[in-house]
């Protein structure tokens, strides 16, 4: 017995696809001697009910049927007939496996441009917002003594995440146009989808998303990031050292560091220095950042009320939020930067003395 494997192109949806079928076929059904739809002169006898095949396909007289049996193969036909077929022709159809199999059809050359110029600006906006986020980080540090809720640390998950997948479905087209593996539609809705869902991720955490250099005025942050950025300052070296009195006597005295929420503006309105001199005398005369400048006054405090009786019975993490931390995480490391202790290792290196 021999098998004979047909394809029928048809459209569903308007996108054109492919069904492939086999009808199998016996060694007694030779080749036909002439045209499968050769007009027939054969007529139906009266009142006969005409069968699947007559009402499917018309008047094939019996003696031509094994003959178009056989060109069956060569006949392009919709989906409407080969349910027509199976309902009506119930001996030839179980002879008939259908199949659905991609169509291989050519792309228009202006999407697989388009399709390339979108793979390909993945890895520049990859590069673009890693390049953003330290640019973010050096404004917090320049702006803010916390870094809770505005480091954007959900959108850096999000961009890296989003990068890994975009690389693994850029590679999986590769392969596909290089050695023909995966499906040319697996790889297109997988960018697409994939760009979609980082969309409106995106949407949904970015409306959630507080402001971060909520606007207060015309110098309300200093956002530059370069040292340079001071070389046109007017700040004379002896204001400078007027203003680093001031501003060491109020961290002294006022402890403005006990607000877990405390930034720049807030700090130069309440000493009455402008924002940007301010900004310069911790960076050039203290050569540090205000986010460090402040979580160092945060550390000292701690340790000092590790040392009070008054605070023995306090855990570390309330001691912590007692004096400015907001976040169990930033307080380990913060103290752990400036006394290669954990907070635990320094409390019980004192009950050793």
């Amino acid at each position: 017995m021999k098998t004979t494997s047909v394809a029928a192109k048809t459209q569903l949806s308007h996108k054109p696809e492919q069904l492939a079928f086999s009808y199998v076929i016996t060694e007694a059904e030779e080749p036909p001697s002439r045209p499968l739809f050769e007009k027939s002169n054969e007529e139906e006898p009266p009142g006969k009910r005409a069968s699947g095949r007559h009402q499917l396909f018309g008047n094939v007289p019996d003696s031509s049927w094994n003959d178009w049996k056989w060109q069956f193969r060569n006949r392009i036909v919709s989906v409407d007939q080969l349910k027509k077929l199976v309902s009506f022709s119930p001996e030839v159809s179980e002879r008939i496996h259908l199949d659905h199999v991609e169509n291989d059809h050519d792309s228009p050359l202006i999407f697989l441009i388009f399709l390339i110029l979108t793979a390909l600006s993945g890895p520049v906006y990859f590069g673009a917002s890693i390049k953003l986020f330290k640019t973010l980080d050096i404004n917090i540090f320049n702006n803010f003594s916390y870094s809770e809720n505005i480091n954007l640390d959900w959108l850096r998950k999000l961009v890296y995440i989003f990068g890994f997948v975009w690389t693994l479905l850029v590679i999986i087209t590769s392969l596909h146009h290089v050695f023909h593996v995966f499906s040319w539609i697996f790889c297109t809705n997988g960018i697409f989808l994939a760009l979609s869902i980082f969309v409106i991720l995106i949407g949904y955490f970015g409306l959630k998303q507080k402001e971060i250099f909520a606007y207060q005025g015309k110098d309300s942050y200093v956002i530059k990031q370069k040292t340079e950025k001071y070389s046109g300052s007017g700040l004379k070296d002896s204001d400078a050292r007027h203003y680093l009195e001031i501003l060491t006597n109020y961290m002294a005295v006022e402890k403005p560091y006990l607000d877990p929420n405390l930034n720049l503006p807030q700090l130069a309105k309440d000493i009455n220095i402008p924002i940007h001199y301010l900004s310069q005398i911790i960076n050039e005369k203290l050569h540090n950042n205000f986010f460090n400048y402040i979580n160092q006054f945060r550390v000292e405090e701690v340790k000092s009320k590790i040392f009070d009786p008054k605070f023995e019975n306090y855990s570390l993490l309330g001691i912590a939020m007692d004096s400015g931390f907001n976040s169990k995480s930033v307080f380990n490391r913060i103290f752990k930067k400036y006394t290669n202790q954990t907070p635990s290792q320094f409390k019980a290196s004192l009950s050793k003395r």
